[in-house]
Protein backbone atom coordinates (compact mmCIF):
# COMPACT_ATOMS: atom_id res chain seq x y z
CA UNK A 1 0.00 0.00 0.00
CA UNK A 2 3.02 2.21 0.57
CA UNK A 3 3.55 2.23 -2.91
CA UNK A 4 0.24 3.58 -3.70
CA UNK A 5 0.33 6.76 -1.58
CA UNK A 6 3.06 9.05 -3.82
CA UNK A 7 0.90 8.39 -7.03
CA UNK A 8 -2.30 9.14 -5.69
CA UNK A 9 -1.31 11.82 -3.74
CA UNK A 10 0.92 13.29 -7.00
CA UNK A 11 -2.10 12.57 -8.90
CA UNK A 12 -4.59 14.84 -6.20
CA UNK A 13 -1.98 17.80 -5.89
CA UNK A 14 -2.48 17.91 -9.99
CA UNK A 15 -6.14 17.61 -10.12
CA UNK A 16 -6.77 20.04 -7.37
CA UNK A 17 -3.82 22.52 -9.11
CA UNK A 18 -5.48 21.91 -12.16
CA UNK A 19 -8.86 23.18 -11.01
CA UNK A 20 -7.58 26.13 -9.48
CA UNK A 21 -5.98 27.33 -12.33
CA UNK A 22 -8.38 27.10 -14.23
CA UNK A 23 -11.02 28.94 -11.97
CA UNK A 24 -8.54 31.76 -11.59
CA UNK A 25 -8.39 31.96 -15.82
CA UNK A 26 -12.23 32.22 -15.56
CA UNK A 27 -11.71 35.02 -12.34
CA UNK A 28 -9.40 36.83 -14.76
CA UNK A 29 -11.90 36.90 -17.40
CA UNK A 30 -14.95 37.94 -15.26
CA UNK A 31 -12.24 40.66 -13.47
CA UNK A 32 -11.49 42.34 -16.78
CA UNK A 33 -14.47 42.36 -18.51
CA UNK A 34 -15.82 44.18 -15.19
CA UNK A 35 -12.81 46.94 -15.79
CA UNK A 36 -13.59 47.15 -19.34
CA UNK A 37 -17.42 48.11 -18.40
CA UNK A 38 -16.51 50.60 -15.87
CA UNK A 39 -14.14 52.08 -18.38
CA UNK A 40 -16.70 52.31 -20.95
CA UNK A 41 -19.34 53.92 -18.33
CA UNK A 42 -16.75 56.70 -18.30
CA UNK A 43 -16.79 57.27 -22.50
CA UNK A 44 -13.28 55.48 -22.78
CA UNK A 45 -12.21 53.10 -25.32
CA UNK A 46 -9.70 50.60 -24.31
CA UNK A 47 -6.61 49.56 -26.47
CA UNK A 48 -3.84 47.32 -25.47
CA UNK A 49 -3.12 45.09 -22.12
CA UNK A 50 -4.90 46.07 -19.34
CA UNK A 51 -3.66 44.13 -16.35
CA UNK A 52 -0.05 44.38 -15.95
CA UNK A 53 1.19 46.40 -12.64
CA UNK A 54 4.11 49.11 -13.09
CA UNK A 55 6.85 48.54 -14.03
CA UNK A 56 5.95 45.65 -16.39
CA UNK A 57 3.66 48.00 -18.25
CA UNK A 58 5.77 50.47 -19.00
CA UNK A 59 6.69 48.06 -22.14
CA UNK A 60 3.31 47.54 -23.36
CA UNK A 61 1.17 49.79 -25.11
CA UNK A 62 -1.90 50.64 -23.19
CA UNK A 63 -4.43 53.24 -23.80
CA UNK A 64 -7.58 55.04 -22.89
CA UNK A 65 -9.48 57.07 -25.58
CA UNK A 66 -12.73 59.22 -25.19
CA UNK A 67 -14.86 60.99 -27.97
CA UNK A 68 -14.12 64.53 -26.74
CA UNK A 69 -10.03 63.62 -27.80
CA UNK A 70 -9.29 63.39 -24.37
CA UNK A 71 -6.90 60.70 -24.03
CA UNK A 72 -4.50 58.54 -21.70
CA UNK A 73 -1.48 56.53 -22.85
CA UNK A 74 2.06 54.46 -21.77
CA UNK A 75 4.52 54.04 -22.89
CA UNK A 76 4.83 57.45 -24.33
CA UNK A 77 6.73 60.21 -24.16
CA UNK A 78 7.21 63.99 -23.49
CA UNK A 79 9.66 65.98 -25.24
CA UNK A 80 10.02 69.59 -23.56
CA UNK A 81 12.71 72.33 -25.19
CA UNK A 82 15.90 70.61 -25.58
CA UNK A 83 15.10 67.57 -23.20
CA UNK A 84 16.35 64.34 -24.15
CA UNK A 85 16.50 61.00 -22.07
CA UNK A 86 19.80 62.09 -20.54
CA UNK A 87 18.66 64.77 -18.90
CA UNK A 88 14.94 64.05 -17.96
CA UNK A 89 14.67 60.23 -17.83
CA UNK A 90 11.56 60.55 -16.37
CA UNK A 91 9.64 62.37 -19.51
CA UNK A 92 10.01 59.07 -21.54
CA UNK A 93 8.25 55.83 -21.26
CA UNK A 94 5.73 57.35 -18.84
CA UNK A 95 1.99 58.05 -18.84
CA UNK A 96 0.87 61.16 -21.25
CA UNK A 97 -2.56 62.38 -20.88
CA UNK A 98 -3.61 64.82 -24.32
CA UNK A 99 -6.22 67.13 -23.51
CA UNK A 100 -7.41 70.88 -24.45
CA UNK A 101 -6.48 73.58 -21.80
CA UNK A 102 -7.28 77.35 -22.26
CA UNK A 103 -4.35 78.24 -20.10
CA UNK A 104 -1.67 80.32 -20.80
CA UNK A 105 1.74 78.11 -22.81
CA UNK A 106 3.49 76.65 -19.67
CA UNK A 107 6.18 74.39 -18.84
CA UNK A 108 5.08 72.84 -15.42
CA UNK A 109 8.76 70.34 -14.40
CA UNK A 110 11.28 69.61 -12.41
CA UNK A 111 13.25 73.25 -11.72
CA UNK A 112 16.41 71.21 -12.34
CA UNK A 113 15.02 70.27 -15.87
CA UNK A 114 14.80 74.64 -16.42
CA UNK A 115 17.82 74.67 -18.51
CA UNK A 116 17.14 71.67 -20.51
CA UNK A 117 13.90 72.41 -22.01
CA UNK A 118 14.46 76.48 -22.30
CA UNK A 119 18.27 76.86 -22.69
CA UNK A 120 20.39 78.67 -21.05
CA UNK A 121 18.50 81.38 -19.46
CA UNK A 122 15.05 80.46 -18.79
CA UNK A 123 12.25 82.05 -17.29
CA UNK A 124 11.54 82.85 -13.84
CA UNK A 125 8.96 80.27 -12.45
CA UNK A 126 6.00 80.97 -10.82
CA UNK A 127 4.63 78.86 -7.70
CA UNK A 128 1.50 77.68 -6.55
CA UNK A 129 1.53 78.69 -2.32
CA UNK A 130 1.77 74.49 -2.64
CA UNK A 131 5.26 73.93 -0.44
CA UNK A 132 5.11 70.08 -0.87
CA UNK A 133 4.73 70.88 -5.02
CA UNK A 134 6.91 74.04 -5.28
CA UNK A 135 9.62 72.17 -3.09
CA UNK A 136 9.95 69.99 -6.51
CA UNK A 137 8.09 71.60 -9.41
CA UNK A 138 8.08 75.03 -10.93
CA UNK A 139 5.60 76.82 -13.58
CA UNK A 140 7.51 78.48 -16.50
CA UNK A 141 5.48 80.76 -19.13
CA UNK A 142 6.52 79.45 -22.31
CA UNK A 143 6.71 81.50 -25.63
CA UNK A 144 3.42 81.28 -27.81
CA UNK A 145 4.19 80.16 -31.31
CA UNK A 146 0.74 80.66 -33.07
CA UNK A 147 -1.98 83.71 -33.09
CA UNK A 148 -3.61 81.58 -30.18
CA UNK A 149 -1.28 83.45 -27.99
CA UNK A 150 -2.16 86.58 -28.60
CA UNK A 151 -3.11 88.93 -25.48
CA UNK A 152 -6.41 87.97 -26.38
CA UNK A 153 -6.51 84.33 -26.05
CA UNK A 154 -4.48 85.11 -22.60
CA UNK A 155 -7.02 87.08 -21.31
CA UNK A 156 -9.58 84.83 -21.95
CA UNK A 157 -7.75 82.11 -20.71
CA UNK A 158 -7.38 83.70 -17.55
CA UNK A 159 -4.25 83.26 -15.54
CA UNK A 160 -1.02 81.22 -15.96
CA UNK A 161 -2.23 79.25 -12.43
CA UNK A 162 -6.12 78.93 -12.83
CA UNK A 163 -5.56 75.20 -12.95
CA UNK A 164 -3.65 74.86 -9.68
CA UNK A 165 -5.90 74.22 -6.57
CA UNK A 166 -5.24 72.80 -3.98
CA UNK A 167 -7.33 69.62 -4.81
CA UNK A 168 -5.96 68.97 -8.23
CA UNK A 169 -2.18 69.50 -6.78
CA UNK A 170 -3.03 66.53 -4.18
CA UNK A 171 -4.28 64.69 -6.98
CA UNK A 172 -1.33 65.03 -9.10
CA UNK A 173 0.82 64.09 -6.28
CA UNK A 174 -0.60 61.10 -5.83
CA UNK A 175 -0.47 60.05 -8.98
CA UNK A 176 3.14 61.01 -9.31
CA UNK A 177 2.94 63.37 -11.62
CA UNK A 178 6.13 64.39 -13.80
CA UNK A 179 5.20 66.97 -15.77
CA UNK A 180 2.55 69.45 -17.78
CA UNK A 181 3.51 71.20 -21.43
CA UNK A 182 0.52 73.74 -22.50
CA UNK A 183 1.06 74.99 -26.13
CA UNK A 184 -1.63 76.43 -28.00
CA UNK A 185 -4.47 75.45 -25.77
CA UNK A 186 -3.31 71.76 -26.08
CA UNK A 187 -1.94 70.33 -22.95
CA UNK A 188 0.20 67.02 -22.55
CA UNK A 189 0.24 66.05 -18.18
CA UNK A 190 3.01 63.17 -18.16
CA UNK A 191 2.95 60.75 -14.99
CA UNK A 192 5.01 57.81 -13.94
CA UNK A 193 3.69 54.47 -15.02
CA UNK A 194 0.56 52.95 -13.83
CA UNK A 195 -2.18 50.87 -14.49
CA UNK A 196 -5.48 50.98 -15.96
CA UNK A 197 -7.33 52.51 -13.37
CA UNK A 198 -4.19 55.25 -13.26
CA UNK A 199 -4.60 55.92 -16.83
CA UNK A 200 -8.49 56.39 -15.88
CA UNK A 201 -7.59 58.67 -12.75
CA UNK A 202 -4.98 60.82 -15.04
CA UNK A 203 -7.83 61.54 -17.13
CA UNK A 204 -9.92 62.87 -14.34
CA UNK A 205 -7.28 64.91 -12.90
CA UNK A 206 -7.57 66.47 -16.69
CA UNK A 207 -10.96 67.05 -16.31
CA UNK A 208 -10.34 69.01 -12.82
CA UNK A 209 -8.02 71.28 -14.14
CA UNK A 210 -10.46 71.98 -17.24
CA UNK A 211 -13.29 72.51 -14.91
CA UNK A 212 -11.35 75.05 -12.79
CA UNK A 213 -10.26 76.94 -15.99
CA UNK A 214 -13.85 76.97 -16.87
CA UNK A 215 -15.43 78.16 -13.61
CA UNK A 216 -16.72 74.94 -13.56
CA UNK A 217 -17.36 71.71 -10.40
CA UNK A 218 -16.45 68.64 -10.09
CA UNK A 219 -18.26 65.81 -7.93
CA UNK A 220 -16.69 65.79 -4.30
CA UNK A 221 -15.24 62.11 -4.44
CA UNK A 222 -10.84 62.27 -4.55
CA UNK A 223 -9.25 60.46 -7.24
CA UNK A 224 -8.40 57.23 -5.23
CA UNK A 225 -4.95 56.13 -5.47
CA UNK A 226 -4.65 53.70 -8.25
CA UNK A 227 -4.12 49.98 -7.87
CA UNK A 228 -0.04 50.21 -9.88
CA UNK A 229 1.20 47.43 -7.17
CA UNK A 230 4.48 46.13 -7.64
CA UNK A 231 4.65 42.53 -9.26
CA UNK A 232 7.50 41.52 -6.40
CA UNK A 233 4.51 39.79 -4.29
CA UNK A 234 3.72 37.62 -7.19
CA UNK A 235 7.10 36.88 -7.67
CA UNK A 236 7.13 35.96 -4.23
CA UNK A 237 4.47 33.67 -3.78
CA UNK A 238 5.83 32.03 -7.44
CA UNK A 239 9.20 32.24 -6.06
CA UNK A 240 7.86 29.97 -2.46
CA UNK A 241 5.99 27.89 -4.12
CA UNK A 242 9.03 26.29 -5.47
CA UNK A 243 9.96 25.11 -1.90
CA UNK A 244 7.85 22.29 -1.27
CA UNK A 245 9.00 21.60 -4.77
CA UNK A 246 12.87 21.53 -4.18
CA UNK A 247 11.85 19.63 -1.02
CA UNK A 248 9.76 17.04 -2.72
CA UNK A 249 12.57 16.30 -5.07
CA UNK A 250 14.64 15.38 -2.28
CA UNK A 251 12.60 13.04 -0.84
CA UNK A 252 11.49 11.24 -3.97
CA UNK A 253 15.37 11.10 -4.92
CA UNK A 254 15.55 9.43 -1.71
CA UNK A 255 13.15 6.86 -2.79
CA UNK A 256 14.45 5.87 -5.52
CA UNK A 257 17.19 3.47 -6.43
CA UNK A 258 19.86 6.46 -6.98
CA UNK A 259 20.04 7.22 -2.85
CA UNK A 260 18.69 4.28 -0.66
CA UNK A 261 20.42 3.91 2.57
CA UNK A 262 21.84 0.32 3.08
CA UNK A 263 23.28 -1.35 5.49
CA UNK A 264 26.67 -3.53 5.78
CA UNK A 265 24.62 -6.53 4.11
CA UNK A 266 23.96 -3.80 1.19
CA UNK A 267 20.14 -4.30 1.82
CA UNK A 268 18.07 -0.86 1.82
CA UNK A 269 16.52 -0.15 5.17
CA UNK A 270 15.01 3.21 3.91
CA UNK A 271 12.92 2.72 0.33
CA UNK A 272 9.51 4.34 0.87
CA UNK A 273 7.49 2.53 -1.11
CA UNK A 274 10.55 1.17 -3.11
CA UNK A 275 10.39 -2.32 -1.81
CA UNK A 276 6.59 -3.34 -3.33
CA UNK A 277 7.56 -1.82 -6.66
CA UNK A 278 10.80 -3.01 -7.19
CA UNK A 279 10.00 -6.26 -5.36
CA UNK A 280 6.46 -6.92 -6.56
CA UNK A 281 7.01 -10.69 -5.37
CA UNK A 282 8.66 -9.81 -2.00
CA UNK A 283 12.21 -9.66 -0.86
CA UNK A 284 14.33 -6.01 0.06
CA UNK A 285 15.52 -4.13 -2.52
CA UNK A 286 18.65 -3.11 -2.33
CA UNK A 287 20.54 -0.22 -5.16
CA UNK A 288 23.69 -1.99 -4.77
CA UNK A 289 26.76 -0.40 -3.56
CA UNK A 290 28.49 2.65 -5.26
CA UNK A 291 27.65 6.22 -6.32
CA UNK A 292 26.73 5.83 -10.25
CA UNK A 293 23.46 4.96 -10.78
CA UNK A 294 24.90 3.68 -14.34
CA UNK A 295 27.35 0.83 -12.20
CA UNK A 296 24.62 -0.80 -9.62
CA UNK A 297 23.21 -3.64 -9.62
CA UNK A 298 19.78 -3.74 -8.63
CA UNK A 299 18.30 -6.63 -6.70
CA UNK A 300 15.58 -7.72 -4.54
CA UNK A 301 17.13 -10.07 -1.01
CA UNK A 302 14.90 -12.93 -0.26
CA UNK A 303 14.42 -14.08 3.75
CA UNK A 304 16.50 -16.90 2.25
CA UNK A 305 19.41 -14.83 1.67
CA UNK A 306 18.78 -15.59 -2.45
CA UNK A 307 18.50 -12.67 -4.98
CA UNK A 308 16.50 -12.23 -7.66
CA UNK A 309 17.35 -8.77 -10.08
CA UNK A 310 14.81 -6.03 -9.46
CA UNK A 311 12.11 -4.41 -11.43
CA UNK A 312 14.04 -1.32 -11.73
CA UNK A 313 11.95 -0.20 -15.14
CA UNK A 314 9.37 -0.24 -13.11
CA UNK A 315 10.63 1.17 -10.69
CA UNK A 316 11.93 4.51 -11.98
CA UNK A 317 8.24 4.81 -14.03
CA UNK A 318 6.53 4.94 -10.62
CA UNK A 319 9.18 7.20 -8.93
CA UNK A 320 9.91 9.94 -11.66
CA UNK A 321 6.42 9.64 -12.82
CA UNK A 322 4.92 10.82 -9.75
CA UNK A 323 7.82 13.21 -8.97
CA UNK A 324 6.70 15.02 -12.70
CA UNK A 325 2.79 15.02 -11.82
CA UNK A 326 3.58 16.35 -8.03
CA UNK A 327 6.00 18.89 -9.97
CA UNK A 328 3.59 20.45 -12.70
CA UNK A 329 0.55 20.14 -9.98
CA UNK A 330 2.79 22.72 -7.59
CA UNK A 331 3.64 24.92 -10.86
CA UNK A 332 0.20 25.42 -11.77
CA UNK A 333 -0.64 26.41 -8.11
CA UNK A 334 1.70 28.78 -8.26
CA UNK A 335 0.36 30.02 -11.40
CA UNK A 336 -3.26 29.86 -9.96
CA UNK A 337 -2.19 32.30 -7.17
CA UNK A 338 -0.03 34.36 -9.53
CA UNK A 339 -3.64 34.64 -11.88
CA UNK A 340 -5.91 35.30 -8.82
CA UNK A 341 -3.70 37.95 -7.37
CA UNK A 342 -3.94 39.75 -10.92
CA UNK A 343 -7.95 38.61 -10.39
CA UNK A 344 -7.82 40.79 -7.55
CA UNK A 345 -5.90 43.15 -8.87
CA UNK A 346 -8.04 43.82 -12.29
CA UNK A 347 -11.25 43.31 -10.01
CA UNK A 348 -9.84 46.75 -7.27
CA UNK A 349 -8.72 48.62 -10.41
CA UNK A 350 -12.48 48.28 -12.15
CA UNK A 351 -13.66 49.65 -8.20
CA UNK A 352 -11.39 52.20 -8.54
CA UNK A 353 -12.45 53.52 -12.03
CA UNK A 354 -16.31 53.45 -10.84
CA UNK A 355 -15.10 55.37 -7.91
CA UNK A 356 -13.77 58.28 -9.89
CA UNK A 357 -15.40 61.89 -9.74
CA UNK A 358 -17.23 62.46 -12.68
CA UNK A 359 -17.01 66.00 -14.40
CA UNK A 360 -20.64 68.47 -14.28
CA UNK A 361 -21.16 71.50 -15.73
Amino acid sequence: MLALVLPTLAALVFIVSLFAFSWAGVQIRRSKQKLVDALRARGLAVTGELDLPPPQNHLVALSLTRSDGVSAQTPADLAIGGTTLLTAPMLFRAVVVSAPLAVPDQVVCDRALAQPVFGAFPPHPAFTSDARFDARFGVFPAPSSSASGSPSYRDQAGHLLAWATPAVLENLHRLSFVALHVRDGHARLAFAPTSADGLAAAISVADQLRANVARRSVTTPAVPVPVGRSGATHALVTGLAFVPIMVLTLVISAASSSMTFQDATERATFTLGANEIACPDGGIYSAGPGYRKQHRTHYCYQPNGQKTPAQTGLLWVWTWGSSTALGVGFLLLASAFHRSSRAGRLKSAAENVAALPRQVA
